[in-house]
Formats: structure tokens, sequence, C-alpha cells
């Protein structure tokens, strides 16, 4: 897949996690508010499952997450691990 098709389709994904909030990216990454979690509760339960995210403690970005355009198949495992949080 093309970086432009996977952000698509990541973006889409993250769309369906009830507690995610991704703004329209033409980046090679997704940023997300996390909504009624603390964002860096999320950072570091996906990297216990061995998923590395971005988490910003910036005004205004301080409940976000930052997650790049992979290969399909990492996004299907982040997907995966989002779903199980």
């Amino acid at each position: 897949a093309t970086l432009k098709a996977e952000r698509r389709r990541l973006s889409a994904l993250l769309a369906t996690i009830p507690y995610l909030l991704p703004v329209p990216s033409e980046a090679n990454f997704v940023l997300c508010h996390v909504q009624g979690r603390d964002a860096q509760h999320v950072k570091r339960a996906l990297e216990q499952q061995g998923i590395l995210v971005r988490h910003y403690k910036k005004p205004g970005l301080d409940n976000c997450i930052r997650i790049s355009v992979g290969r399909p198949e990492q996004t299907d495992r982040l997907v995966e691990a989002l779903r199980s949080l």
C-alpha cells in the first residue's frame, strides 16, 4: 500500500476506536485526541505490547498521541491493541 492509502486506512480504523478522535493528516503520522482516558496511560499500555507511539505534553496537545503510518500488518496490530485497552 502507498503511504497515502495506508494513512487513510489507519485514520478510518482509528476513528472506530471510541476513545480516539483522529485529526485529518497529510503527513506520515496521524494525531489523535484521546477522550475520556489518559493519553500517557494509552502510550504506556501500547509500549507494554511493543508498540511505540508519541505522547505530547504541550498545551493544546496534552492528551494526544501521534501514531506513525506503518505497514498494513503494523496498522492491524496497533488497532487490535487499541481495541483491547
